[in-house]
């Protein structure tokens, strides 16, 4: 999707609104983007928005169980929160 595209360009550029904003329309387009998904749930919980962001993580894991970045992000939130993850 280029929404998702767009936001990843605005993460390496330090354009963290304007990122949070292309990862949230690329999801209006298609709920189920899990790169959109996790990089939304990376800076969710990178904003103290733990809920919202672990949420996100977890269901960009259930559309695409490969996906690494999920799977760290997942994984330093739960060591911090001292929940289970999921390996």
């Amino acid at each position: 999707m280029p929404e998702t595209s767009l936001g990843l360009i605005y993460l390496q550029t330090h354009r963290k609104a304007e990122a949070y904003s292309a990862f949230e329309l690329a999801l209006e387009k298609n709920q189920n983007d899990a790169i959109a998904l996790s990089s939304l749930g990376s800076m969710q919980i990178s904003q103290n928005q733990l809920k919202e962001g672990i949420m996100n993580i977890k269901k960009a894991l259930e559309i695409d169980p490969s996906n690494e970045t999920a799977k760290a992000s997942l994984k330093m939130v739960s060591s911090i929160m001292n929940l289970p993850s999921k390996e």
